[in-house]
């Protein structure tokens, strides 16, 4: 339960602020311990939603992973049932 509280806090800040250092992150999230924050950013970025990447020797980057759309040619052929 409080696993979901935190995802749910860590991807309001990343909705609302973008990309943010890991630092900053935990920094706006004080109601929760760094490695609470930490644990369910490692598991989810695992899953591929949220994406963590080395800015520096100390610090990551933390974002929302982009929801890539189907390209329309891809759409008109499951519409029409046919797979290429």
């Amino acid at each position: 339960m409080r696993t979901a509280m935190i995802e749910s806090a860590i991807r309001m800040e990343l909705y609302r602020n973008g990309p943010c250092a890991l630092r900053a992150l935990i920094e706006r999230l004080p109601q929760f311990s760094w490695n609470e924050v930490f644990a369910v950013i490692d598991r989810v970025s695992r899953e591929g939603t949220l994406v963590l990447r080395r800015t520096t020797e100390s610090d990551y980057e933390v974002s929302v992973r982009p929801i890539l759309e189907p390209s329309r040619e891809r759409l008109t052929t499951v519409r029409e049932g046919v797979m290429r």
